[in-house]
Formats: C-alpha cells, sequence, structure tokens
C-alpha cells in the first residue's frame, strides 16, 4: 500500500504515521452525506446529544422517500425537512431528483477529500479523486460530535484497465466482468484502486458510473486517479509507480462484450438473446445524466421503442437541461415514457409497478430493488447501450444491432 492513493489520503486525515492492514485508525472527515432512509435517527441523535453545530459540512439526499409507505409519510418527510434546516445541514435537491449530481454540480468535492454517507452509493464520488466510505448510523452520529471516523483499513487491490471498450459496451459492462472476476477471488474486506490507459478513454459520466457498483462488487472503496483534474492541470493525489498492492490484477477490455445481471449472477447478453423483456427503465442513478439523455435522443431517432421503456433523468437541472436542447422530443417521439426526476423502480415512486413473472432491464445498480423483489419478477440490470437496443427490439439485445 505504500505510495498509493489510499495511503496518502489517509495520511493526511490521520495522526498516525504508519499503519497496516487491518488496522483501526481514527481519521478525519471532510463532509458528511445522509439519505433520508436514515434521516430520522440521525437528526434524532442530534437532537439528543444537542449538535447544533457538526464538525464538518454535512449533506442530506431527500431524494429516496423511504418513509412513504408509512402512514404518516408526509409529516415525516416535513419533520425531516424542518430538522435539518434547524441543525443548519445542506438539503441537496429537494425532492428534485438524485441528489448526487446536484451536489457534483456545485463543485464542493476536492481531490484528496474524506467523504462518508449512509448510503452505499457514496462511492459516486471516488472519480473526485476522494476516499468515500459508506456507513452505518452510529458513524455518522460519532462523526457528527468528534469530526472523525474510524477506519478499517483495507487490503488493496490494484486493478489495472487497458483497451479502448467496443461501441456496444459501457463502464456497467466494465462493472459487471469486474465482479465475476473479484468473486472468484472470494476476498474480505478490500479496497479497489484503479490505473491504466482505459481510464483515460471514458468520459466522467462513465467513471462515476463504474464507480457506482463498489457495492456490487463487494469492495469497501473504489479509489480513482485524477483523470479529472488532470485535463485541468489541477493539483490531486497520484500514486508512485513502485506502489506495491496486495494484488495486481490487469484486464484487457477491448474485446468486452455487453452483460447482464440477474440477482448474484451475471451473463453475456449473447447468452440470453433473445429472452422477451416486458419493460426496461433506464434513468436515475445509472442512464439519467445529459450524456445519456443525449446518447438517447440519437439512438432514438426515427425509431420506436416496441415495449413500454421508462427514462428517469436524474435531478431536475439535467431535466430541465435536456428539455432545452431538444432530446427529450427523440425520446418521447420514439415511444418512451418519462418519469419525473426520482429513484423509481427502487421505490415505485412513479407509480409504477413492476408485476409477478415479468423479465424487467434496468440500467441501475441492482437487479433487485424493493418494489421489484416483492413482485418476484426477474429484474436484469445492465448498461443503457443493451437498455435502449432491448426497448427497441421487444427482447434482450446488444446495441451493435442498431448501428
Amino acid at each position: 500500500m505504500k505510495g498509493s492513493i489510499l495511503e496518502k489520503i489517509l495520511l493526511a486525515h490521520t495522526e498516525k504515521k504508519d499503519f497496516q492492514t487491518g488496522d483501526v485508525i481514527p481519521i478525519e472527515v471532510d463532509h458528511i452525506f445522509i439519505s433520508d432512509n436514515s434521516a430520522v435517527p440521525i437528526l434524532k441523535a442530534m437532537e439528543e446529544f444537542s449538535i447544533y453545530k457538526p464538525k464538518c459540512p454535512v449533506f442530506l439526499g431527500l431524494t429516496y422517500f423511504h418513509y412513504q409507505q408509512q402512514k404518516h409519510y408526509p409529516e415525516i418527510q416535513a419533520k425531516i425537512i424542518e430538522d435539518a434546516k434547524k441543525y443548519k445541514i445542506n438539503i441537496m435537491g429537494e425532492l428534485q431528483g438524485h441528489w448526487h449530481h446536484n451536489l457534483l454540480n456545485q463543485n464542493k468535492i476536492k481531490p484528496g477529500e474524506v467523504l462518508i454517507g449512509s448510503d452505499s452509493t457514496i462511492n459516486f464520488f471516488s472519480p473526485l479523486n476522494t476516499l468515500s466510505i459508506s456507513c452505518g448510523n452510529s458513524d455518522i452520529i460519532k462523526t457528527l460530535i468528534t469530526g472523525k471516523m474510524d477506519y478499517l483499513v483495507p487490503q488493496l487491490v490494484n486493478i489495472n484497465l487497458i483497451g479502448k471498450l467496443l461501441p456496444q459496451t459501457n463502464a456497467k459492462d466494465v462493472a459487471l466482468f469486474l465482479k465475476q472476476e473479484m468473486d472468484q477471488l472470494n476476498l474480505k474486506n478490500y479496497a479497489i484502486e484503479f490505473s491504466g490507459e482505459f481510464l483515460q478513454n471514458v468520459s466522467q459520466n462513465e467513471l462515476h458510473t463504474l464507480a457506482f457498483h463498489h457495492y456490487t462488487l463487494n469492495a469497501e472503496n473504489f479509489l480513482f486517479p485524477p483523470i479529472i483534474y488532470r485535463k485541468n492541470n489541477q493539483s490531486a493525489v497520484e500514486r508512485d509507480e513502485d506502489t506495491k498492492y496486495y494484488k495486481e490484477l490487469r484486464f484487457d477490455v477491448s474485446k468486452l462484450e455487453p452483460m447482464v445481471k440477474l440477482k448474484h449472477n451475471v451473463f453475456h447478453v449473447s447468452e440470453l438473446e433473445n429472452l422477451n423483456i416486458h419493460k426496461v427503465f433506464i434513468g436515475n442513478t445509472i442512464g439519467g445524466t445529459i450524456d445519456d439523455l443525449a446518447f438517447l435522443a440519437k439512438v432514438l431517432n426515427n425509431k420506436k421503442v416496441s415495449i413500454p421503456c421508462f427514462i428517469t433523468p436524474a435531478c431536475s437541472d439535467i431535466l430541465r437541461e435536456a428539455t432545452n436542447k431538444g432530446y427529450l422530443s427523440a425520446i418521447l417521439n420514439a415511444g418512451c415514457t418519462l418519469l419525473t426526476p426520482s429513484t423509481g423502480i427502487c421505490q415505485s415512486t412513479n407509480g409504477v409497478v413492476v408485476l409477478k413473472n415479468e423479465n424487467v432491464l434496468s440500467s441501475g445498480i441492482a437487479s433487485l430493488s424493493m418494489s421489484a423483489g416483492k413482485s418476484k419478477a426477474s429484474v436484469y440490470t445492465g448498461s443503457v447501450k443493451t437498455a435502449i437496443a432491448t426497448a427497441i427490439a421487444g427482447k434482450l439485445t446488444s446495441l451493435k444491432e442498431f448501428e
């Protein structure tokens, strides 16, 4: 780990001069993120411990609506907002879509910082050259009081990605491929530090797509070199060339095929070619950025979807921009249904219900969401490219047929 990005960030945030894998070290935290599924107990603790001035900036995302099935949901949500304002917590995109993108647009996150969050998707920010840690409510509360958290130093694995992706694949396919590879190693308490030319060949949007999948790979953290900042000649945290890792893996992704995941199993699309799909969901956490909507508009120009295809912009700002740039016209003219910015399929927040025995394809992170799991549907997850190709064909297929 000596000379790694992880080691350098940790050394800048702890008084420890040396540490090993398996050590628990106190580290200073730069930002705290709370999602609304954990907001109630955390805000209650802030009141009980009189934490009126948290030790570092706190951000609250109000887009998941985890309490919407409860009897007094409107009152609960209103109380969350009231308390957040009382404790000077920054409310991200209040009721307006995925808070990660709202925060990203504010440029508050800097390279080399430590972020903690009560949601697994906190690793969304790791391409910003940060250490992003998903943790429980007790860690959040302790950090609110002290400004520090105890971090279990993981085994560090380097994954060197080389090659340029085929037109029909994207970073989602890379994540699913890596899940297969890492599952075989059966590692515990490990983090991944990425390197390689592949990272230079993809957009920031694709880096965030890959970053969302640390939970899928059972990794504690993802760490990225400062790809974004190199382009702007900004200072950031670089690894040393002679860094030694617990394991070093190298993969050429230039021939990688489109992939899909069902529960814990990953398949090549070609293995399931012609599988009937009944609904397609694209957007929100993955597939709902302005780059994604521009891509969908291009592919759908003068085409029609043959099965219900639901498109969810990640946040209201993206919805406005897509409207102004005319992307929505092609998407709607193709027969897609536009959903308001929300988590969509995860909680059926738009009223769209996945039915029993349906085959559903989603561009989201997990193939088994809360609402879909209750329906006993088969919910596959795949890339935006595979999803839109499937919506056009009405069966599982890859994008190459439509180029």
